[in-house]
C-alpha cells in the first residue's frame, strides 16, 4: 500500500514540473467533515490528526473531504475485517460492524492531498466502543425442595435483553416469565435425593455471564424386605410353609412364580406355600420373587423352593405334545437295545432298532421313558426330513438324560424348534459322550440352558452349532464349560442366538485345547464381553466372525485377547458390531500392541495371516484410521 503511496505522489509531481513555472503555488490545505451529527469529526489544531467515535452498533459515515488541492488519496494503516473503506468523489465512506465484544477497536487512516513538496496530510483514527459487559444476579441462590415437591420462583436481574435458560435434570420443569424463573418438582418417590442444576445465561456472542443453581429433593425414605425363612425344602411328599415378610416404609408387596407346581396366597404379610405331591423322576424347584413397595422405591428378596424327586430313575424321559392320529419318531441311534414306555398307556415296547416309531390315537401331552442300550441321539435322518416331517415338533421337552450308555449327541435334536426345555445331567448320563454338535441346533423354543448340563463331559472334543438358532436363550449359566476341557471348537456355537445379551465371567477359561471360536456369537444380542472370555485359551487359531453382526456390541475389554498369541484368523471378527474407544490391545513391554500391529511383532505373536473386514463399520473407535490403513477395515 505505501508502494502505490509514493507511486501516486510520483506521478503528482511530474505532472507538476510540467505547469506554468511563472503561477504561484497555494499552500496545501486538507478538512475533513463529518456528513452525520451523529458522527462528529474531532481534528487537532494543525489539522494532521483527528478523531471519530463509533457506538458497539457500528454504522456508516460519509467523510467530506476538502482541500484546495486537485489530487488526493488515502490509506488505512492497518485493514480491518470489520472496518470497510471506499472513495465515492470527494469522500471517503466508512463502514462500521456491530462490535460484539466488550473490548473496544480502532482503525487509521491517512488521507493526504497535493504533491510531495507540497501537501497536508491528516490521519482519522476511527474507534469503536465495546458492547456493555453483560451483568447478572439472581436470588436465591439455591433451591431445595421436600418429599412431596412443589413450585419455586427464582428473580433474575441482569442488564441484557437476551438471556436464557435450561436445567441438567429434566424431573424437573422450568417456566420463564418476565424476569422470573418458576422451578416445579413432583413427589419424589425414590429413595435418594434429585439433584439438578439450573443454568441462567445473560448475553450473546462472547459477551455472557452465567448463573448455576443447585437444586435438591429430599430423598423418600426407602423401602426394606426381609423374608424368613429365606428357603423351603419339602420331601416328594410335599406340604405346606409359610414365608413372613417383615417390611419398612410401605405395605405394598407382590410375587410372581413362574412355576406352576407351587401353590401360593398371601394374607396379609405372610405368603403360604403348598406343594403337592411330586410323582416326577425329577426334583422341582422354584424361585418366588417378593417385591415391597413401588416401581420407583422397592426392595425384593427371592425364596428357593426345592421338591425331593419321586426316585432317583436312570431313564431316558422326553416329553412329546402331539395331536390325534400323529406319528411320533424317536431320535434314537447308533447300538439300540431298549424298552420304551410311550405314556399313552400302550404296552412297554421292546425297542433293537434305529428311530422306532408309534401312532397316538389321541391329542396329548406324553411322557415317553426309554430304558437301556441308547448309544446316540439324532433327528437329521430321513424318517424325519421326508417320511414324517412334523415329527421334529413334537418334542418340547427331556426331562431326564437317564444312564443308556450315550457316546454322540450330534444333531440330538437338530430342527427341534418346539422343544423348550432340557434336564440337567443328574445321572452322569455324558460320561463317554464326545461330541454335541448341533445337538440342539434351531431349538428355537429352549429358553435357558441348566447350569450343571455338560458338569460330567470329560471326552466332549466339539460343541460345533450347538445352540446354533437358539433364539430364545436371553443368558449363559456360569461355569457351563468348565469339566470340557477337551474340547477343540466352538464354532458357532452360539450363531444366531438373537436374544442371548450377556454371557458370564470366564466362560471359555477352562478349555485350553480350543483352537477354533469361528463364528461363535455371531449374530448375537451381546451388550459386553467379560475380558476374561478367553483367557487360558492359549492354542485357538482362529476368531473369524467371533463376534460378527452383534449390533449392541458398543465395547470390548482392550486385554480380551491377552492369552490368544497363536491366532491366525480374525476375519469379519467384528464386522457389525458398534464398537468405540479403543480396539483391542497387549501390552508387550509396556507399548500397546494392536491386532492389526502384531505382523510387527512375530516374536511374540503368530503373525495374522487372514484378517479382511475385521472391523469393518467400526467407525466410532478411535483408532479406525490406523485399523484402515492396515487393511483391516474397509
Amino acid at each position: 500500500m505505501k508502494k502505490l503511496f509514493f507511486i501516486i505522489f510520483g506521478i503528482v509531481l511530474l505532472f507538476g514540473a510540467c505547469s506554468d513555472d511563472e503561477n504561484t503555488i497555494a499552500i496545501a490545505k486538507l478538512d475533513l467533515v463529518s456528513g452525520l451529527e451523529e458522527f462528529p469529526i474531532t481534528l487537532s489544531e494543525d489539522g494532521s490528526r483527528g478523531n471519530v467515535d463509533f457506538t458497539d452498533q457500528g454504522g456508516t459515515l460519509s467523510v467530506i473531504v476538502e482541500t484546495n488541492q486537485t489530487d488526493w488519496i488515502y490509506r488505512v494503516e492497518e485493514r480491518k475485517d470489520w472496518f470497510e473503506i471506499r472513495q465515492n468523489g470527494d469522500t471517503l465512506v466508512l463502514t462500521v460492524a456491530q462490535n460484539k465484544h466488550v473490548t473496544s477497536r480502532e482503525a487509521v487512516v491517512e488521507v493526504r492531498a497535493g504533491s510531495v513538496e507540497n501537501n497536508a496530510t491528516c490521519k482519522l483514527t476511527v474507534k469503536q466502543s465495546g458492547v456493555e459487559g453483560a451483568d447478572l444476579a439472581v436470588t436465591p441462590e439455591k433451591l431445595e425442595f421436600p418429599i412431596k415437591g412443589g413450585s419455586l420462583e427464582v428473580e433474575v436481574k441482569t442488564n441484557q435483553k437476551l438471556w436464557s435458560i435450561s436445567i441438567s435434570n429434566t424431573v424437573f420443569t422450568i417456566v420463564k416469565s418476565d424476569n422470573k424463573v418458576r422451578v416445579t418438582a413432583e413427589e419424589n418417590l425414590y429413595p435418594v435425593a434429585l439433584t439438578a442444576e439450573l443454568t441462567i445465561v445473560s448475553g450473546e456472542g462472547e459477551n455472557l455471564e452465567t448463573a448455576v443453581i443447585p437444586i435438591v429433593q429430599e430423598a423418600a425414605p426407602a423401602v426394606t424386605l426381609t423374608v424368613d425363612p429365606a428357603s423351603i425344602h419339602f420331601t416328594m411328599a410335599g406340604g405346606v410353609d409359610t414365608i413372613h415378610l417383615k417390611m419398612q416404609n410401605t405395605h405394598v408387596w407382590q410375587y410372581v412364580c413362574e412355576q406352576e407346581w407351587l401353590e401360593l396366597k398371601a394374607e396379609n404379610d405372610y405368603l403360604i406355600v403348598t406343594a403337592p405331591k411330586n410323582s416326577s423322576y425329577d426334583a422341582l424347584t422354584a424361585e418366588i420373587m417378593i417385591v415391597a413397595g413401588i416401581e420407583q422405591n422397592y426392595a425384593g428378596q427371592t425364596v428357593t423352593v426345592v421338591q425331593e424327586a419321586s426316585s432317583l430313575a436312570e431313564a431316558m424321559i422326553f416329553e412329546l405334545s402331539v395331536p390325534a392320529n400323529a406319528t411320533a419318531v424317536l431320535p434314537l441311534l447308533g447300538t439300540v437295545d431298549c424298552s420304551v414306555d410311550w405314556g399313552d398307556g400302550s404296552e412297554v415296547e421292546t425297542v433293537t432298532t434305529v428311530t422306532p416309531t408309534h401312532v397316538y390315537a389321541q391329542e396329548g401331552v406324553y411322557e415317553v421313558k426309554i430304558s437301556g442300550k441308547v448309544t446316540g441321539l439324532g433327528t437329521n435322518k430321513a424318517i424325519f426330513n421326508v417320511t414324517y416331517k412334523d415329527a421334529f415338533q413334537y418334542f418340547t421337552a427331556v426331562k431326564q438324560w437317564g444312564n443308556t450308555g450315550l457316546t454322540s449327541l450330534k444333531e440330538a435334536f437338530w430342527n427341534c424348534s418346539n422343544l423348550k426345555s432340557v434336564a440337567n445331567d443328574v445321572n452322569e448320563s455324558f460320561l463317554a459322550v464326545t461330541t454335541f454338535e448341533k445337538a440342539f441346533y434351531k431349538a428355537a423354543a429352549l429358553e435357558e440352558i441348566p447350569a450343571g448340563i455338560f458338569n460330567n463331559c470329560p471326552k466332549v472334543t466339539s460343541f460345533r452349532e450347538c445352540f446354533n438358532g437358539c433364539s430364545a436363550l436371553v443368558t449363559l449359566p456360569a461355569g457351563l464349560f468348565s469339566a470340557c476341557k477337551a474340547v477343540t471348537t466352538f464354532r458357532s456355537c452360539f450363531d444366531g442366538c438373537s436374544k442371548l445379551a450377556s454371557i458370564p465371567e470366564g466362560l471359555f477359561a477352562n478349555n485350553p485345547a480350543v483352537t477354533d471360536f469361528f463364528g461363535t456369537f455371531k449374530w448375537c444380542a451381546l451388550k459386553e464381553v467379560p475380558a476374561n472370555t478367553f483367557e487360558n485359551c492359549t492354542k485357538v487359531t482362529g476368531f473369524g466372525q467371533i463376534f460378527y453382526a452383534c449390533s449392541a456390541l458398543e465395547t470390548v475389554p482392550v486385554s480380551i485377547f491377552d492369552d490368544c498369541l497363536n491366532v491366525t484368523t480374525f476375519s469379519f471378527a467384528f464386522s457389525g458390531t458398534k464398537l468405540k474407544g479403543e480396539s483391542p490391545y497387549t501390552m508387550v513391554e509396556g507399548v500397546k500392541v494392536h491386532l492389526y500391529e502384531r505382523a510387527e511383532h512375530t516374536t511374540v505373536f503368530k503373525k495374522p495371516t487372514t484378517f479382511n473386514d475385521c472391523f469393518t463399520g467400526c467407525t466410532d473407535l478411535i483408532d479406525f484410521e490406523q485399523i484402515q490403513a492396515a487393511g483391516w477395515a474397509k
